[in-house]
């Protein structure tokens, strides 16, 4: 029972931080397109940042479509485990 809460806490933690981390990228995505449309703004600055905008894209893709709904699949399981085992070892 003990090792099965550590495993869902673990799991919720993990959960809520690639959550966190998916709104600075938001964040992020956001801040950069605003500064690629800023005057005044070099050739190459743009094509940093739009490298910078492509990796960012990339990686708030995996993490929504990928990481999180694994993670949130995983701790459902653990949580339906956690509480099929509390209710066979009620006291």
């Amino acid at each position: 029972l003990y090792t099965l809460e550590k495993d869902v806490q673990r799991l919720s933690k993990r959960l809520n931080a690639k959550r966190r981390h998916l709104a600075e990228l938001e964040t992020g995505i956001r801040d950069t397109g605003i500064d690629l449309v800023a005057p005044g703004i070099s050739t190459e600055q743009r094509v940093i940042l739009l490298d910078d905008l492509r990796k960012m894209q990339t990686e708030h893709s995996d993490l929504r479509n990928h990481a999180i709904p694994e993670l949130e699949h995983r701790l459902a399981t653990r949580q339906a485990d956690l509480a099929h085992l509390r209710a066979d070892h009620q006291y």
